[in-house]
This record gives structure tokens, C-alpha cells and sequence, in this order.
């Protein structure tokens, strides 16, 4: 794992995604080793040719959410994550406003771009939360 120190000396975990979200150190050992073992059984799994794997463990991240959270539909990218999460928000709150992390970035959509603080990854954009 990646520390971060404070100033008194303090650790705290790197919890900073950064691209493609690997926050794992590099070439970690055990991560490594994972990655080798998870290879020789399954080393990709789209939903587009479903394989048991998939639905096994949409039941068992089912079986561990609280409450009636027992809808599991996978995506893409986190883009397409963001993207649901707003579209989830706007249509259960009925509101357009959103929120986000500042000097992050958070996708490459015409919705999800306009929270990316970035100049280099943004561009003008129409998205739905020009709506209304």
C-alpha cells in the first residue's frame, strides 16, 4: 500500500485513485501474485457473453448491501458510473443541481466533463443537465 505522511508523522492510507484507479503501489508482490491467480482462472468477463463468474458475484455483492440495495448492474467505466449516479439523482431528487470533489476529474462525457477541473480534458459541451 501507498502512505501518505502528515506533518507530524502521522500515516495515513493514499487513497487517491489517479488514472485507471490504481492505488496499489507498484508492482506490489501480493497484488502481483493476485493478478497471476485471478489470470490463469478468468482474465476478462463483459456482460455482453455473460460468464457464471459475473453472476456470482453480482450475488454475492447483493447478499452483503443493506436494506432493499439488491440491484447490482454492472458498467463500463467510471465515467458510465458517474454518469448513472447523475441520472439516478436527478430523477429521484428532480433536481439538476450536482456536486463534486474540486481539481479532480471526473470523466470524459459531456455530462460528466463539466465537473472536471482539468483544461485539458474539457471542451464545450450540451449535456442533459442543460435541460429545463
Amino acid at each position: 500500500m501507498q502512505y501518505l505522511f502528515g506533518e507530524n508523522g502521522k500515516r495515513y492510507l493514499d487513497a487517491f485513485a489517479g488514472i485507471v484507479t490504481v492505488s496499489c503501489g507498484h508492482c506490489h508482490p501480493d497484488i502481483l501474485n493476485a493478478i497471476n491467480e485471478q489470470s490463469k482462472l478468468l482474465q476478462h468477463a463483459t456482460t455482453i457473453y455473460l460468464h457464471h463468474a459475473i453472476g456470482d458475484f453480482a450475488e454475492g455483492l447483493a447478499s452483503k448491501m443493506p436494506g432493499n440495495l439488491k440491484v447490482v448492474y454492472f458498467i463500463n467505466s467510471g465515467t458510465e458510473a458517474k454518469e448513472l449516479a447523475m441520472v439516478m439523482a436527478r430523477l429521484y431528487s428532480g433536481r439538476l443541481g450536482m456536486i463534486a470533489l474540486r481539481n479532480a476529474y471526473h470523466g470524459g462525457s459531456s455530462n460528466t466533463i463539466r465537473f472536471t477541473a482539468l483544461n485539458t480534458w474539457k471542451y464545450p459541451t450540451i449535456g442533459f443537465l442543460d435541460s429545463n
